[in-house]
């Protein structure tokens, strides 16, 4: 679908250019630090991350931009913009991502 296609290119460029601002202000920080930060290795929710990671990994390509774009803290006018859907359609389709998301995962942790 090209309204998918444009809206993944317009996630793309959102996230690199999210990064590329994020990357300056780390530029200072040093880099082992941020590792730690990213994964201790004693974190105790290593399982739970993982099986998030995966969830989000079944979502739909625009789910998951959504939810890409929701990580990167952009606000949801931002986000409303680089999809080019309205504020409160993002609102909605947020909470049933979270919820979709939330039931994934618990289901995830009745297998083990």
């Amino acid at each position: 679908d090209p309204n998918d296609d444009q809206a993944v290119a317009g996630v793309k460029q959102a996230r690199q250019q999210l990064h590329r601002s994020r990357q300056r202000s780390r530029r200072e920080a040093d880099p082992g630090d941020i590792a730690m930060r990213l994964h201790p290795p004693d974190d105790p929710y290593a399982g739970q991350v993982e099986a998030m990671y995966a969830a989000i990994n079944r979502l739909s390509r625009i789910d998951k931009a959504i939810v890409l774009l929701y990580l990167e803290d952009c606000s949801y006018e931002e986000m409303a913009s680089v999809m080019g859907m309205s504020k409160v359609n993002i609102g909605v389709r947020l909470n049933r991502i979270r919820k979709r998301l939330r039931e994934d995962c618990e289901r995830e942790e009745k297998k083990s």
